[in-house]
């Protein structure tokens, strides 16, 4: 399965200090939650969320921010 990171989300996962590999599996061995009103999915794991979309094999991740508790 092929990651794509779109601007956005390596923009905030540099500046939240997250690396490609802790988004990864946060989708792959996250809660998934979704599909929202846009068709993307959602995938949390502790306090990270990564909003992503799956396309054939491919997932591209469009945004990730923490959540609050």
């Amino acid at each position: 399965m092929e990651f794509i990171f779109t601007r956005h989300a390596k923009e905030k996962m540099d500046c939240l200090g997250y690396a490609p590999s802790e988004v990864k599996e946060t989708i792959v061995k996250g809660m998934k939650i979704g599909p929202d009103s846009r068709g993307n999915m959602h995938a949390r794991m502790s306090a990270l969320e990564v909003v992503f979309r799956k396309l054939d094999q491919k997932v591209v991740v469009i945004t990730v921010f923490e959540v609050k508790r």
